[in-house]
């Protein structure tokens, strides 16, 4: 079977400006929130944002007009990526490279920019290229533009599923044979006055921290981020020589078919259980997860009682960390940032803690780590993304010395 290998991360959070930055702050515990007003009229509140888009990265190719801090995230974290993974397009048949990525909310500050410009101001005429600056494929194609991907290129919209159903379809080209390697990942720009309203307006905010799985938690908080990792097949990395950092071992995805917004226990439990019998594995098998853990009270219970089907009485001995309550919820670039986080558990062996946490919810009997990280033997993590909608997509990474 053809496996896939992931040679190389980048990310951008609200806590680093890459990969060893992220690390430390959520290593740590170290939140990277900044208290601001929640919307249009609403209360202060914690907020995950990135300051100075336009310092972040400085195309080369793909139009300025054209990029929206979504795309300039993800393009910053696609470079770092390329770098770490000896990625040189001009060496490697750009044909063979492909690029998914996923985002919840796409080019939002283009849209919000536009959408002011004729509903408050009265314009008739709107920007030329507004279409293609708000669409959702812009981010992809940009980066493809930007380092001449010619491979399959496409976007991945599932909430905040995006980043990690990105990762899965890149896997399944690359199974495919359609291409050697493929970039994956997610982004997600979209704190503007008016989505941070809208997302008021559904009471799931955090009006202190995010405090996932703890008593006395009060919601999530919204954050900017982008994270890209390279994967490529086993036999092309090898082959060129490339760093091999962990293997995508197994992806799950399963649909609720109910609620838009309310999460069910069984879509939860399939997507864990798919990923874990795809990587060939046991639930024996899984070190440590990284959980959905959003610090909302029905997000919280519902995975915890998902986590007790797969895991069963075993749970207790299962460090699930929700590492949310440092970065954020990024969104569709949430699954993408976690997975890369998952990696870093396995490269330092150090599973990192749910910060913030003030005491036990009797209904989420996890182990989440808290407040403090672990040194532990970890080989295999599995990273869980449950999205509105009702889609769920759950991933296991395997240490590069288990491979």
């Amino acid at each position: 079977m053809t496996r896939i290998a992931v040679t190389g991360i980048g990310v951008r959070s609200c806590v680093g400006h890459n990969l060893h930055e992220t690390w430390e702050a959520v290593s740590n515990g170290t939140p990277g929130f900044r208290q601001e007003m929640l919307g249009r009229g609403g209360e202060i509140g914690p907020i995950g944002r990135i300051d100075q888009y336009t310092d972040v990265f400085c195309p080369q190719k793909a139009p300025e007009s054209l990029i929206d801090p979504v795309v300039r995230l993800a393009l910053a974290a696609t470079s770092d990526a390329m770098n770490e993974a000896g990625l040189n397009p001009i060496t490697i048949d750009p044909t063979r490279i492909g690029c998914v990525m996923g985002t919840g909310a796409g080019s939002e500050h283009s849209h919000d920019s536009a959408s002011r410009l004729f509903h408050g101001e009265g314009r008739t005429r709107s920007h030329p290229l507004t279409v293609p600056r708000i669409m959702i494929s812009s981010l992809p194609s940009l980066i493809s533009i930007e380092f001449g991907f010619k491979g399959p290129v496409f976007a991945i919209s599932s909430a905040c599923a995006s980043g990690a159903q990105a990762i899965e379809q890149a896997a399944l080209i690359l199974k495919a044979g359609v291409a050697d390697i493929v970039i994956a990942g997610g982004s997600e720009a979209c704190l503007t006055e008016a989505c941070v309203t809208a997302w008021r307006s559904m009471h799931i905010l955090a009006r202190d921290a995010c405090r996932p799985f703890s008593l006395g938690r009060t919601g999530l908080v919204l954050a900017d981020g982008a994270a890209s990792l390279v994967l490529e097949t086993f036999e092309h990395a090898q082959a060129r020589g490339a760093p091999i950092l962990a293997e995508i071992a197994g992806i799950g995805s399963a649909a609720d078919a109910g609620s838009i917004t309310s999460p069910d226990v069984d879509g939860m439990n399939r997507a864990m259980r798919l990923a874990i019998a795809n990587s060939g594995l046991l639930p024996e098998h899984i070190d440590t997860v990284n959980a959905h853990g959003t610090g909302t009270e029905l997000n919280d219970r519902t995975e915890s009682a998902a986590l007790m089907q797969v895991f069963g009485g075993r749970l207790a001995e299962v460090p699930v960390s929700a590492t949310k309550s440092v970065t954020g919820h990024a969104l569709g670039a949430a699954p993408a940032i976690e997975l890369a986080i998952s990696i870093m558990t396995m490269r330092f062996q150090f599973v990192p803690p749910t910060a913030s946490f003030l005491d036990t919810d009797p209904l989420c009997p996890v182990d989440c780590v808290p407040k403090q990280g672990r040194q532990m033997k970890v080989l295999h993590v599995l990273s869980n993304s449950f999205a509105f909608g009702g889609l769920n997509t759950s991933i296991v990474v395997r240490h590069a010395n288990a491979c």
